[in-house]
């Protein structure tokens, strides 16, 4: 059976976390101002102070994420960048290399 304590929790967790949380917010705590602090008013403090937490660390997160990311696009483009001169200078060698073994085999012949 469901008392009225556990149905006033969860309001409050719905009213919390729905996008009108300010306006419940400053319905608890007018309801507060006229008694003494209840346990629901800290539940609903609590969550909010959590959810405000929460959405830092996620700004945090972001803002890491973003520079992890800028991070690796360049890596890739540089690397993309001596990816691509490698194998211009691999291809600059073999010719170099059947050159050589042309002027070498020049040379043994005389």
């Amino acid at each position: 059976m469901v008392t009225m304590k556990c149905c006033l929790v969860l309001v409050a967790l719905v009213l919390v976390l729905s996008p009108a949380s300010v306006g419940a917010v400053k319905l608890v705590k007018s309801v507060n101002s006229e008694e003494k602090r209840t346990p629901m008013a800290m539940v609903v403090q609590l969550l909010t102070q959590m959810k405000a937490r929460i959405e830092a660390d996620g700004m945090l997160e972001q803002t890491s994420y973003d520079k992890y990311a800028c991070w690796c696009e360049s890596t890739m483009a540089r690397k993309a960048k001596d990816i691509s001169e490698a194998e211009a200078k691999i291809e600059e060698l073999q010719a170099l290399i059947i050159k050589l073994k042309a002027e070498i085999a020049a040379h043994g012949a005389e």
